[in-house]
């Protein structure tokens, strides 16, 4: 695999954290609004025991949060299994300097802000990123080929 391909999983796969939050903040507002819809009792205005259009869409309404909340729950559990196996990968092969090096970094620091949390100069910061980019490309193709 190539290191670009591998960068690409990283970031996409690091940033998972917060898309489930932002995935978990919507189904927190879509359970609200699936609370707030009031069916009434049901009878038409007219008494003659027919849905009235106003629960009529209600119960469209309901029906299509019911939708979204299944939709967002669905990619809740597919962020969690994406970021789960990255970082599964990256405790089997990476010691911790690594592993905080390509975490702060794929998660979205700048490399300034990399070397500043691990506590490195710029050049051993670049060491530690390319031993560690060289051990994930090598385990993936493993992986792969498996």
């Amino acid at each position: 695999m190539e290191e670009k391909e591998m960068k690409q999983i990283l970031r996409k796969s690091l940033r998972h954290a917060a898309y489930m939050a932002e995935e978990q903040d919507r189904l927190r507002q879509l359970k609200v609004d699936l609370e707030s819809i009031s069916l009434g009792n049901g009878m038409g205005e007219g008494g003659g025991g027919q849905i009235s259009d106003r629960v009529g869409s209600a119960v469209l309404r309901r029906e299509r949060i019911c939708k979204k909340i299944e939709d967002c729950e669905a990619q809740i559990i597919r962020h969690g299994e994406e970021m789960a196996e990255v970082h599964q990968m990256l405790f089997d092969i990476l010691t911790e300097e690594e592993r905080r090096v390509m975490i702060a970094r794929y998660s979205g620091d700048s490399w300034e802000m990399v070397r500043r949390r691990v506590h490195l100069s710029r050049s051993s910061m670049f060491r530690v990123h390319n031993r560690a980019m060289g051990k994930l490309c090598r385990y993936w193709e493993a992986r792969a080929e498996s």
